[in-house]
């Protein structure tokens, strides 16, 4: 992760071969960074960087019809070979796998999703309820790719609560995520920095999303 109030660390990775696949809007409030002392005006947004050091075989992926090209384009960019499959039919267990973290310093929240079952859109309903009790600065929501439910509960119960925030490649249990934010701190875009091009194609998208949605 490489923090977007400047562009040095962004020039570093991608000088040893990093890929943007992500920005994170405000992740970070009240941090102070050594050699950096003029005064930020918002929480410090981030820009996601990824390496692959191993190439997996080819995997299969279910895709959002609303970012579907733009994560497939987000892949190449990688050089990471994906199937993106229609969805035939979908199976929701009784109940929802839904692991929440909450970092208080930040206040930022992320929820992410293991496994969806008929209760989904009730549970991240009342998770997101329940955290904007709280002042929240962001919520981060992360959806398995690899699960074929995904497009359906994106469509039902998501795209109209969150914005893009971009590829979370082998994040966890090894598996891709497609990453979503909920923000709630005021933000100027303009003085957000990202350094590649690809980089800079995502915040475009984001940045719509947000203006439109704030």
């Amino acid at each position: 992760k490489a923090v977007t109030n400047h562009l040095v660390s962004q020039k570093v990775n991608h000088k040893f071969g990093y890929e943007t696949t992500a920005i994170l809007l405000a992740l970070s409030e009240n941090i102070k960074y050594k050699g950096f002392d003029e005064d930020y005006p918002q929480p410090i947004s981030a820009a996601l960087e990824f390496l692959p050091l191993i190439y997996p075989k080819q995997k299969s992926v279910y895709l959002p019809e609303k970012y579907k090209d733009f994560i497939l384009e987000t892949y190449e960019e990688l050089r990471l070979e994906v199937e993106p499959k229609e969805v035939t039919s979908t199976h929701l267990a009784e109940k929802s796998d839904i692991d929440l973290n909450v970092n208080y310093t930040s206040l930022t929240s992320l929820i992410v999703v293991n496994k969806y079952g008929k209760d989904f859109q009730e549970v991240l309903s009342n998770m997101v309820r329940s955290l904007e009790e709280k002042n929240p600065c962001v919520i981060y929501l992360d959806l398995p790719l690899e699960n074929e439910s995904t497009p359906e509960q994106f469509s039902e119960a998501v795209s109209s609560e969150f914005i893009y925030s971009g590829l979370m490649p082998q994040f966890h249990r090894q598996s891709d995520y497609l990453r979503l934010q909920k923000v709630y701190s005021s933000l100027d875009p303009d003085i957000i920095e990202i350094y590649s091009d690809f980089g800079n194609k995502i915040k475009s998208l984001v940045v719509d999303e947000y203006h439109r949605h704030t």
